[in-house]
């Protein structure tokens, strides 16, 4: 079967307390991020148009493209002048005129509900009216990626990737943060009838935040491990 629509929309969104008056104060994770009484409201209107495909029951493939403007557009600026190597500082700004614009695939396929795969990629290029550079924070390429199988023993393993490329940093150009990828593994194993252990590692390869390196968006959790027991009655 084959779906296609599409859609236009506008849309006003106010600045909230926290983009006005909060302080986020997160030095012990490397970033602190303030908020600007100066905000204005944001302004939209937008085209989308898409189409859907499913050639069979285990295949489902999806392709969206999208186009908006964007007017005072709010978004979080790295500050390479209150920042130092140890502690990120972050604000919110306005963009005067936008455009956003990219495509949107995705792909979700099952075999007999024992392996499940979920893709989707997103091409974006989100600029200023009349600039060169893409806006900071925004990833040209994006990739998202969850795998799910369901063993025998009624167990079950997931797999996640998280995909970006390097953005910029800061409004000026100068700053680059690197691209980066994320990988999580979740498993779950029933022991007995009532009791269910669960494993799990995310952030697989340690792929995270360069504190010495000013402008470095990626996430700053590393490596974590984590296990349990659910015991239901």
């Amino acid at each position: 079967s084959v779906r296609v629509c599409a859609s236009y929309g506008q849309g006003y969104r106010a600045p909230s307390l926290k983009e006005l008056h909060f302080t986020f104060d997160h030095s012990n994770l490397g970033y602190k991020v303030l908020g600007s009484p100066s905000l204005r409201p944001e302004r939209t209107w937008g085209l989308n148009a898409g189409a859907q495909i499913r050639p069979s029951e285990a295949l489902d493939l999806r392709a969206n493209f999208f186009h908006n403007h964007l007017r005072h557009l709010i978004q979080t600026v790295f500050d390479p002048e209150q920042s130092t190597g140890a502690l990120a500082i972050y604000s919110y700004g306005n963009v005067g005129q936008a455009v956003t614009r990219g495509v949107e695939v995705g792909m979700t396929t099952g075999a007999a509900a024992v392996l499940s795969l979920n893709t989707r990629y997103t091409y974006l290029l989100a600029r200023a009216r009349g600039a060169d550079r893409d806006l900071p924070g925004r990833p040209r390429h994006a990739l998202r990626v969850r795998a799910t199988w369901v063993m025998p023993s009624s167990g079950r393993l997931e797999l996640k990737l998280r995909s970006d490329s390097a953005v910029w940093a800061d409004s000026e150009g100068t700053l680059r943060s690197p691209g980066g990828s994320e990988w999580d593994v979740n498993a779950e194993q029933p022991l007995a009838r009532h009791v269910t252990l669960q494993l799990g590692v995310e952030n697989i390869f340690d792929n995270r935040r360069d504190l010495s390196q000013p402008g470095d968006l990626r996430s700053v959790r590393g490596r974590s491990v984590r296990g349990g027991l659910t015991i239901q009655p």
